[in-house]
């Protein structure tokens, strides 16, 4: 299964990533690294994660591979979003999960027949894989995650049990 993650949306609606924050976005972004390199050694599923660097990138997307996981920085006046749509339509036939809470992401990821998840939901199912003595736990579930769930479980809800 091929994971696609909107890094900074991920890092901006999470709470444990956004606490790095305030210790700047270098160290958020590492931070979310290491815990989806730790997931993929349990999941083995393949990960990508985007990553806007619209300002500040280069004539070229940059791409790296860290323990496994490929990460991608937009280039110059390019965003993650658009580069996210690509990358669904370019896995057509393949099975594969978006992790993003942008509404725009979300509606062209299931218009291509990938799976959804939120953030938040991502991370929480990042965390029992990877933390199985669990933390604290929440019963608060968010409407529009259940929404978004039901949605992409008429397609190919399987995926997101596999997560």
């Amino acid at each position: 299964m091929q994971v696609i993650i909107d890094g900074y949306n991920l890092i901006m609606t999470s709470r444990e990533y956004g606490a790095n924050m305030g210790k700047g976005m270098q160290k958020a972004r590492r931070g979310l690294i290491d815990d989806l390199i730790r997931y993929r050694k349990i999941r083995r599923h393949a990960i990508t994660v985007v990553f806007d660097a619209t300002e500040a990138g280069g004539v070229v997307r940059g791409v790296e591979k860290d323990g496994g996981i490929r990460i991608i920085f937009s280039k110059k006046n390019e965003r993650a979003d658009d580069i996210i749509v690509e990358l669904v339509q370019n896995t057509a036939g393949i099975e594969r999960v978006v992790v993003t809470s942008d509404k725009a992401v979300i509606r062209a990821s299931l218009r291509r027949g990938a799976a959804v998840i939120s953030s938040e939901g991502f991370v929480e199912k990042m965390e029992e894989a990877i933390k199985p003595e669990g933390g604290e736990d929440e019963e608060d579930e968010d409407i529009s995650e259940r929404d978004l769930s039901q949605r992409s479980r008429g397609r190919v809800g399987a995926s997101l049990q596999k997560l």
